[in-house]
């Protein structure tokens, strides 16, 4: 009697055991892994491991969904560059060494009246174009509204203003590149540079005063805030050479 009893708990011993390690311990994992939205690890009895594997397969469509949504919800239609959305989201969590960017068409309200809407939308996607390839990877080119561009240039000092000035030139070139037989536009924009305890609406004030400051100082120029205005079609009186190698460096 004794052996079968000490016999029937080594059985119920490993049952449990079993359980433990097949079932409750795996669920437990699960269980975590679920409340912190995580995909599932399959582990355990293979009607968890089935589980798991349908659990994400379900969690990598919701995901990719969800990705697609937030990319729809950030993208401008038109122009394919990301939107003010877009901009916000990147804003919030890029508020140091950062330069912004604001930018608009000169005289573009009088400019679809003359050629069109249709003109107007193709300036609209040309300088998208020419903003993406004339700034770096790591910057972000958005399109506000209308004719308001916006570029968050990261990695940025007031050493560099230089590099903003060479970026628009470069900017205006492809712009006035007449392959595509769109009319030329000239371009005014407001720089400001982040500084210590700046919020993304406090940037985007300097940035949004310098750009009045730039259309009312006259059109084709760059207004840096607390600073004063460059005129992109005017030569400048700074050292070339020193100007070039700090471009280069910032490359």
């Amino acid at each position: 009697d004794l052996i079968a009893v000490a016999l029937l708990l080594c059985i119920v011993m490993v049952f449990v055991l079993a359980l433990f390690m097949y079932i409750l311990k795996p669920l437990g994992h699960s269980v975590e892994r679920l409340q912190g939205g995580e995909p599932l690890e399959p582990d355990g009895a293979y009607e968890l491991h089935y589980l798991a594997n349908a659990y994400n397969t379900i969690y990598e469509d919701n995901n990719k969904r969800i990705r697609q949504l937030r990319q729809h919800a950030e993208q401008d239609p038109l122009t394919g560059i990301s939107n003010r959305a877009g901009y916000d989201s990147f804003l919030a969590t890029h508020t140091r060494n950062v330069a912004l960017l604001l930018i608009d068409i000169d005289n573009f309200r009088d400019f679809n009246t003359v050629y069109g809407h249709d003109t107007g939308d193709a300036v609209l996607i040309k300088l998208a174009e020419a903003l993406t390839a004339a700034f770096r990877s790591t910057d972000f080119p958005c399109r506000l509204n209308g004719d308001r561009f916006a570029v968050i240039m990261t990695n940025m000092n007031t050493e560099l203003r230089f590099t903003i000035l060479h970026k628009i030139e470069l900017v205006h070139s492809i712009l006035g590149d007449d392959s595509s037989n769109l009319p030329a536009v000239t371009l005014s924009v407001g720089a400001a540079f982040s500084t210590e305890g700046m919020d993304d609406q406090d940037i985007y004030d300097a940035a949004s005063d310098a750009l009045h400051q730039a259309k009312k100082t006259r059109s084709n120029s760059v207004f840096f805030y607390g600073e004063g205005a460059m005129l992109l079609d005017e030569p400048r009186t700074t050292d070339a050479e020193a100007e070039a190698e700090v471009v280069e460096k910032w490359r």
